[in-house]
């Protein structure tokens, strides 16, 4: 397969290309790039393959520095509006304003999604999905410094499939769910100016390889085999290298909660908060069935729902239970060592909420680790199961993980999550997803102690839960607790 534009080859870097402002050239491990050097510069081509019905392009691209989430506080966005923003091309001169382009290549220190394209005027949200547009998405995908990576992007607009690759793996696809996707035509010309990053080979082919294709693609360019980057690529995106789970309760570990989910009494453990109609109790367990459809008002937290633990848990924290989707979309997660943002049971001191709003998970006030484990919407990778591990409210994500399939329907799952200090570790069938650590003096304080346990449910959602078990165990072995009698009196 051979390019039908190439752009900044080692050679000829600046040939083919109008430019308007300061640039330099970077060369590192024998590869050479263009850094526009201002945020006012402008790399400009005239040519390209975008607006054929299958094609492909590839980048490849130095991060001057790591780039990975990053919380916004207001008072920067106020100097700064697209300060979290890395456009990499656009065909909107005004590179930054991504929305007004028709195409945009697109990195954020957002937490979700952080890289996107889209073949369409406007944003994402709700612009790609209502009514469904061309674009593709890929959450927490981080660039090391200093180091190269291959960009992929390919389509067949006819097929409705759009793809990102990194290094050959494939990161992220298009709405799976969707018939067809409304693509609109690009401009001519194609702009470049983004200072974080040094820009080498860019190629338009007029094909469309498959991840086979794109693999070979890489290798062929990439000449000395694969490195731990890559294989970092390939265990978070890809399954590769599943390592087996193999945890279980000792004696220190105390017994808090079992319950199979299925006994006339299972809701009474729970505080449904949202969508009252969604759970009931059957005989394989409890069965959370969410609206298919979003509201017409566009209100779909009318349609969510939670199931809140309502007692409270305190140390380290360890659960466990089945579940069984039966729907292909929907999404499901898990809000976990939820309590106050001074430490306090929220259930408790406020007002017990109603609203089935994502916003508790990660804008109310309320700490809590955020996992999503079964992941179906339009908005997510839903090729295949992927779990994300997200620390609220700070919309810090601490793990992601991709499996090499979808979870398989109608059939049981088992769902590990153990937290013990600061290490979280979160299995599905024996195998791990995320094994990370909370380290404690960041922006978002230490790791969470104790707090309820939330399943959310979205609308599209139509699973079954049973055999629920959780431990806890002291967070110090010398540490001891007993309340005291209030005997204070008002007369």
């Amino acid at each position: 397969m051979q390019p039908i534009h190439t752009y900044l080859a080692n050679q000829s870097p600046m040939q083919g290309i109008t430019c308007n402002g300061p640039v330099r050239q970077i060369t590192l491990a024998g590869r050479s790039g263009v850094q526009p050097v201002s945020i006012h510069t402008r790399l400009r081509l005239d040519a390209h393959t975008l607006n054929e019905d299958r094609g492909c392009v590839t980048l490849w691209l130095l991060s001057l520095e790591s780039l990975s989430s990053t919380a916004t506080v207001a008072h920067i966005q106020q100097h700064d509006p697209a300060c979290d923003t890395y456009p990499l091309i656009s065909d909107h001169e005004a590179i930054r304003d991504w929305p007004a382009a028709t195409f945009a290549w697109t990195w954020a220190a957002h937490w979700y999604p952080q890289w996107w394209a889209k073949f369409f005027k406007g944003g994402i949200y709700p612009d790609a999905y209502v009514p469904a547009r061309a674009a593709v998405t890929a959450g927490h995908f981080n660039f090391h410094a200093l180091r190269w990576y291959q960009l992929g992007l390919t389509w067949d607009k006819t097929a409705s499939q759009y793809r990102l690759y990194a290094d050959g793996v494939l990161v992220g696809t298009s709405n799976q769910f969707a018939p067809a996707l409304e693509h609109q035509r690009c401009g001519d010309s194609l702009y470049i100016g983004e200072p974080a990053f040094a820009f080498g080979e860019l190629a338009f082919y007029d094909k469309c390889p498959d991840g086979v294709g794109m693999a070979d693609l890489y290798a062929r360019q990439s000449p000395g085999g694969d490195d731990e980057v890559r294989r970092q690529l390939r265990r978070t995106f890809a399954g590769a290298e599943p390592h087996a789970f193999d945890w279980k309760p000792d004696t220190r570990w105390v017994p808090q909660l079992d319950e199979p989910l299925n006994t006339p009494d299972a809701l009474d453990h729970f505080y449904v908060q949202g969508y009252t109609k969604a759970p009931s109790v059957t005989p394989e367990g409890i069965l959370v069935e969410t609206r298919l459809e979003r509201a017409a008002s566009g209100e779909e937290d009318l349609h969510q729902v939670y199931l809140w633990t309502k007692k409270s848990f305190e140390g380290d924290f360890a659960l466990e239970f089945e579940f069984k989707p039966t729907l292909p979309n929907g999404l499901s997660l898990l809000m976990l060592q939820a309590n106050g943002m001074h430490g306090e049971d929220f259930m408790a001191d406020y007002p017990l909420r109603t609203t089935g709003s994502m916003t508790m998970v990660y804008c109310e006030a309320v700490r809590n680790y955020h996992w999503e484990f079964f992941r179906g919407m339009d908005d997510v990778r839903n090729d295949v199961a992927s779990s994300a591990l997200i620390k609220q409210p700070w919309n810090q994500p601490l793990a992601y993980h991709c499996a090499a399939a979808p979870l398989e329907l109608h059939q049981w799952h088992r769902l590990q999550f153990v937290q013990e200090g600061p290490r979280l570790r979160g299995a599905i069938d024996g195998v791990t997803v995320f094994d990370v650590n909370d380290a404690a003096g960041s922006f978002t304080g230490s790791h969470y102690t104790h707090g309820h346990l939330a399943i959310r449910c979205m609308f599209k959602t139509r699973n079954f839960y049973r055999n629920l078990r959780i431990w806890t165990r002291p967070l110090h072995a010398g540490l001891v607790s007993r309340d005291i009698e209030d005997k204070h009196s008002d007369n």
